[in-house]
């Protein structure tokens, strides 16, 4: 009997170190099929390709990122003939290094998913076209190196809603901000010595530039002072219905009101010297005073 006890507790002890080895062979294997899971994740994003932009250095990734690096330039280029054309409609996200100081001429123009650019302290100069027609473009933070913006840089950014004039900014080309459906308000740093805001529209002491054509309102009376209204500067509002001129007017550029569908009439000052081409194209005006 003490010998068959003794078998029958021996038997019992294996069965519990089988279960117990068995348990432990579960848990090695489901944490082994975790960390096949988050490796990967951990390793971080796959360069897809990479290669030169003039000085600099620049990558994508699987993660739709495109990083540019280095010190100097990005050269001006043919649209959509940037090194990184193959993946100009995948790329979400834009990271330009520190020491990178101008962006060339269409280097980012149409990039139609782009939702986040970073810029560095670096900045001072965005040429031509860059970042027209970057439709999920929703939020821009201008660098406060920022100097230079050409022509058409943020036209047609159709998810912006805000834009902020950092005080450095001395020169903005014409139609920048233009075409921006979803446009409510333009603000400027006070400091800025060229610039300022007047319920949300961009103006020099001079100049109207743009007017925010996602604002609902239906009247408009432009400040007494300016002297010309640059190019495309309500073009698309739809809003608007009245536009009041200043007496101070001398000179309409191109497309001034382009597809303002709600306009039927306007009334020009007496001191207006110029009306550029396309001024009034797809408007409803039928009477010019």
């Amino acid at each position: 009997a003490s010998n068959y006890n003794l078998m029958q507790s021996y038997n019992q002890t294996q069965e519990r170190n089988e279960v117990i080895g068995m348990k432990k062979r579960i848990i090695l294997i489901a944490v082994f099929g975790i960390l096949l899971l988050i490796l990967p994740l951990m390793a971080g994003a796959e360069i897809i390709e990479s290669g030169k932009c003039g000085v600099l250095d620049w990558s994508f990734d699987s993660d739709n990122v495109l990083t540019i690096s280095g010190n100097g330039l990005i050269p001006n280029m043919d649209f959509n003939k940037a090194p990184w054309a193959n993946y100009q409609d995948n790329i979400e996200t834009l990271i330009i290094k520190e020491g990178v100081v101008r962006i060339g001429e269409n280097a980012t123009y149409r990039m139609l998913n782009l939702k986040k650019v970073s810029f560095p302290s670096t900045m001072t100069n965005i040429g031509p076209h860059n970042f027209e027609d970057c439709y999920q473009l929703s939020k821009v933070e201008l660098p406060s190196s920022l100097t230079e913006l050409g022509v058409w840089c943020f036209s047609g950014c159709n998810s912006l809603t805000t834009i902020h004039i950092p005080a450095s900014l001395s020169n903005i080309g014409y139609s920048s901000f233009t075409h921006n459906l979803s446009l409510t308000s333009i603000t400027v740093d006070k400091a800025n010595p060229k610039y300022h805001a007047e319920d949300g529209v961009l103006l020099s002491d001079t100049e109207l530039l743009c007017y925010p054509i996602g604002n609902t309102r239906s009247k408009y009376i432009i400040p007494e002072g300016i002297e010309v209204i640059k190019q495309g500067a309500f073009a698309e509002c739809k809003y608007l219905s009245s536009i009041i001129f200043p007496d101070s007017l001398n000179r309409i550029e191109m497309s001034i009101l382009y597809n303002c569908s709600g306009m039927t009439s306007i009334v020009l000052p007496h001191n207006l010297q110029a009306i550029w081409g396309n001024a009034f194209l797809g408007t409803s005006i039928t009477e010019i005073n």
